[in-house]
């Protein structure tokens, strides 16, 4: 009981501390989105498989944390009506600090009954955290914080597996538990996930094949493969089957989706940012201001992390702790240090082999996640250390609950803590940390979109700013993304082109906007906003003859193209043919055909895609979209007259087959348990008998 309140006060004490920080507020700054109350709106219970409201459309091959996002806003938003700042703020922020705390606690626990709460400051108060926090990315500090209960759970199977007398229900049960969490650990993030396989695979290969019966050798593998990756991965694949059938049954890949500058050695060795020491010291590169490619000189405060984590294996003989476990998180720390250095020296070329031969190391080309393992081993081993020096400096120490040298040492030691990450709690950390208000030009801007009825995509030169409004009716594309160039100057000389009007006339582009860089985020000369930029940008686009400027919100610019397309269009139709949308989805849509004529196109106006298939209503006939100009989705008529058509994203069927698979799972599980919980209170009964 005593510990069960210890935890909870001090979750309410770290829970004040980063609440200080989040308030209920609009949470703004880093790769967090911004959403406005008419985007919220759109959002479904799970996300579609085709992304219409940005580029040029975009099927999504893994929407992991998108899932999570739709799931939230649509329950607690449009259905409870519950303000989106106090949604992101709970549900995104304050649970990933409490998941933190309590998942590294148990973690702690599974090992040792002593130094659980220090385990949770230390995994939960540290560099890297605090930066992908601040850093905004949803996905990977949620999956960070829940890592520590998904290794728990399997260790939890570990330890029953050398039980002799543990019952294979009782092994089931450990095995779904797992699985669980696991499933909702690839939900925010696959790439932590990846991290976490690897963590489980290192125990396997150092703690528990070693301890095998050698006389049942096979059978005990085959036992230890069963509970410990098939059911526990088998789980999570069911609950994840509403987008792995798309995936598996029409081949798509996630990779297909990936330019050159996710896998190429060039980026993988530009993004290994981390040097050894850094990453041996538990310390982000980028700590404390967070500016992307800006690294920081190595700290040698920091060093003393290290020297405690792996001050452990001096205690190892004496330890209460199975001296194994310390030896495996040593090897684990050791691990992801060489890992999150990436390419950086020593043997950096080891993780360029591993780039580009081991299965899904592709998603690593920022080796920093790696620090995931630095954190879960620092979170281990140093309470471990501290503890056993208390136990030898009791000795000698004044026999007093209050004045003794333990408190003073652990009262140096968490103030040392605490000391490391100071410019967290002075105020110092940017991006979601500081409060920031949406400039009143940009929803001066979201007014005037709304103010369009009909279909009209908006062009971002050189590219969207975080404030820029969204919608499936005007969808929104980066100059870079449309012209697949990175600079400025290829961008401006790309729009001078002849060609270039009749292009953003198909996309159905009717505004391109020139930001109000208020974040200073895209307008810049060595990392700092540059006013001479965005004068210049603005001073060429002005000269383009077929761009009209009609409209500026302080320094938001926004010009016309004359006569764009609309979403559907016919090429080359007569005045007698034309189309009127029924209805609209981002994976379906209904058009009523008038007087259309065999042979003419309709041009579907978004990114080529050979899964967007036609049919007529009420026949049987199909038509797979043919590319048309290599970009868009084109369908041949076949038929004279007035019809209805209907134009769908064959990959969504998937989606509700996938959802029947995890009903199905959901109700399976929930059966087993009501089952065993039977089982065993029956079996506590006979007991007491």
């Amino acid at each position: 009981m005593k510990k069960i309140i210890s935890l909870i006060l001090f979750c309410i004490i770290i829970f004040f501390i980063f609440h200080s920080f989040f308030p209920v507020r609009e949470i703004i700054g880093g790769d967090f989105p911004y959403f406005y109350q008419e985007q919220l709106q759109e959002f479904s219970f799970f996300p579609a498989l085709w992304i219409a409201n940005q580029r040029l459309g975009t099927p999504i091959i893994s929407p992991w944390i998108d899932t999570y996002v739709h799931v939230i806003i649509f329950i607690f938003v449009r259905i409870l009506h519950v303000p989106w700042n106090v949604i992101q703020t709970i549900f995104f922020f304050l649970f990933a600090i409490f998941l933190s705390i309590i998942s590294s606690f148990y973690l702690y626990k599974e090992l040792s009954n002593k130094g659980s709460l220090l385990s949770s400051l230390i995994y939960t108060c540290n560099t890297y955290f605090l930066l992908i926090f601040g850093g905004g990315q949803a996905g990977v500090f949620l999956a960070y914080a829940i890592t520590p209960l998904v290794l728990t759970g399997f260790i939890k199977i570990g330890n029953a597996l050398k039980e002799n007398k543990t019952q294979n229900s009782k092994l089931l049960q450990l095995s779904i538990i797992a699985g669980l969490f696991f499933a909702i650990q690839v939900l925010f993030d696959i790439r932590i996930a990846y991290v976490t396989v690897v963590a489980v695979g290192l125990y396997v290969l150092l703690f528990l094949l070693p301890r095998m019966n050698k006389k049942k050798q096979i059978s005990n593998i085959l036992f230890l493969i069963f509970y410990t990756f098939i059911i526990p991965f088998g789980i999570a694949i069911l609950f994840h089957a509403f987008w792995l059938l798309s995936l598996l049954l029409y081949k798509q890949s996630p990779l297909d989706t990936l330019s050159s500058a996710y896998s190429s050695q060039e980026t993988v060795k530009f993004f290994s940012f981390a040097t050894f020491s850094q990453a041996f010291s538990l310390l982000h590169p980028n700590w404390p201001e967070n500016i992307f490619g800006k690294i920081y000189f190595m700290r040698p405060e920091f060093l003393i992390m290290p020297i405690l984590a792996y001050s452990s294996l001096l205690f190892v003989k004496n330890s209460k702790l199975n001296s194994s476990k310390i030896i495996f998180f040593a090897l684990l720390g050791l691990a992801g240090t060489f890992l999150a250095k990436g390419t950086n020296e020593p043997f950096g070329q080891v993780y360029i082999w591993l780039f580009k031969h081991v299965p899904g190391f592709i998603m690593f080309r920022d080796p920093t996640k790696w620090y995931v393992l630095v954190a879960l081993a620092y979170s281990i081993l140093i309470p471990f250390t501290l503890l056993t020096i208390f136990e030898h400096v009791r000795k000698f120490s004044i026999k007093s609950k209050i004045f003794n040298i333990q408190n003073v040492l652990l009262l140096f030691l968490i103030s040392y803590f605490f000391y490391l990450i100071h410019p967290a709690l002075q105020g110092k950390l940017t991006g979601t940390f500081q409060q920031k208000s949406v400039p009143h030009e940009y929803k001066q801007l979201k007014n005037f979109l709304l103010s369009e009825q009909k279909f009209s995509r908006t062009l971002w030169i050189p590219q969207y700013q975080r404030f820029g409004f969204y919608t499936q009716q005007h969808p929104e594309i980066s100059a870079d993304q449309l012209f697949n160039i990175s600079t400025t100057a290829g961008i401006i000389k790309k729009l001078q082109a002849p060609f270039t009007e009749k292009l953003l006339q198909e996309s159905a582009i009717q505004y391109v906007v020139v930001p109000y860089d208020s974040e200073g985020e895209i307008f810049l000369d060595d990392r700092k906003y540059s006013e001479k930029k965005y004068k210049e940008i603005l001073f060429r686009i002005k000269k383009i003859p077929w761009l009209t400027q009609v409209k500026q919100f302080g320094k938001i610019i926004v010009f016309q193209v004359k006569h764009p397309k609309e979403h559907f269009w016919i090429e080359g139709s007569s005045q007698k043919s034309f189309i009127n949308i029924i209805s609209a989805s981002p994976t379906k849509y209904v058009l009523k055909i008038i007087h259309g004529q065999p042979g003419q196109k309709i041009i579907f106006s978004e990114i080529y895609n050979q899964y967007w298939k036609a049919a007529i209503v009420h026949e049987r006939a199909q038509m797979i979209s043919q590319a048309y100009h290599q970009r868009f989705n084109s369908f041949l008529l076949t038929q004279k007259g007035n019809y209805i058509l209907e134009i769908s994203y064959i990959p969504q069927n998937m989606v509700v087959a996938g959802q029947i698979l995890q009903i199905v799972t959901g109700f399976f599980l929930v059966g087993f348990w009501t089952i065993f919980t039977r089982k065993n209170s029956r079996t506590k009964e006979k007991m007491l008998q």
